[in-house]
């Protein structure tokens, strides 16, 4: 089930990639760039009878209310920690805290208290040309998540307009990071791992994620895919989050 339209090619390639049967059936441009997938599922019915009566796990990236929904699951709010941004944030402040990755900068992260109070933080940090990334609290996959420029505040008529058009709830504003050049290094690291279903973590490997607009698209993780000098500071760093995450 994808959010977006693919093209035709699209499920024959990942397919073949992945080792998938002739049997995988696709579902795209279920809710175009905005969230609320599971949202676009319920809302027709044929698919959604046909995704809890196929007799396959429905695997989401966030377990939310819809779909629970969607699952036939019962749901509480706690459900979201894991999705959690601050959450996370102050995870990886704490393990950082204790040493042993100096190679790993936290951007700095403030929650607004408002609407208005997000619209002063960025209009203030556009004026002295400072770029900022405004998230959700809740959202993975770049769900929720806007890089805001200067460029673009001017572009959208100021920082009220801007922030005007995202979508409701809370608003966590962080700073942004630049990072290396186009082509000088690899940008937009990430760790792949996961925790199984008896609490183990087990770690896949340092990834080079596909990033477009703060919107994730894909990870390359393998050998190679990640230059030594930065993938051994990124594992370290990953599997100490895997094992807080395990132990929580």
């Amino acid at each position: 089930l994808l959010p977006g339209p693919v093209p035709r090619w699209w499920a024959g390639a990942v397919g073949r990639a992945l080792g998938w049967g002739p049997e995988v059936e696709v579902y795209d441009g279920l809710a175009g760039r905005g969230p609320g997938l599971s949202e676009a599922v319920l809302a027709r019915p044929a698919l959604a009878r046909r995704m809890r009566e196929c007799g396959l796990p429905l695997v989401p990236w966030g377990r939310t209310e819809p779909y629970a929904r969607l699952a036939g699951l019962p749901w509480r709010p706690d459900a979201l920690r894991y999705e959690s941004k601050s959450r996370a944030h102050a995870l990886f402040a704490r393990i950082l805290a204790g040493g042993g990755h100096p190679a790993v900068t936290l951007p700095a992260q403030w929650r607004a208290g408002s609407r208005r109070a997000a619209v002063r933080w960025v209009a203030a940090r556009a004026r002295a040309g400072e770029s900022t990334v405004l998230k959700s609290e809740h959202g993975v996959g770049g769900s929720g998540t806007t890089l805001v420029t200067p460029e673009r505040v001017r572009a959208a008529g100021g920082a009220r307009a801007l922030v005007r058009g995202l979508p409701r709830g809370p608003l966590l504003v962080e700073e942004y990071v630049h990072g290396p050049a186009e082509g000088e290094a690899p940008r937009d690291l990430t760790y792949d791992g996961f925790v199984d279903g008896e609490g183990r973590p087990h770690r896949v490997g340092a990834a080079l994620m596909d990033v477009a607009d703060g919107g994730y698209r894909g990870a390359t993780v393998g050998p190679g895919v990640v230059p030594a000098q930065l993938e051994g500071p990124l594992l370290a760093f990953g599997a100490a989050v895997g094992r807080e995450l395990a132990a929580a």
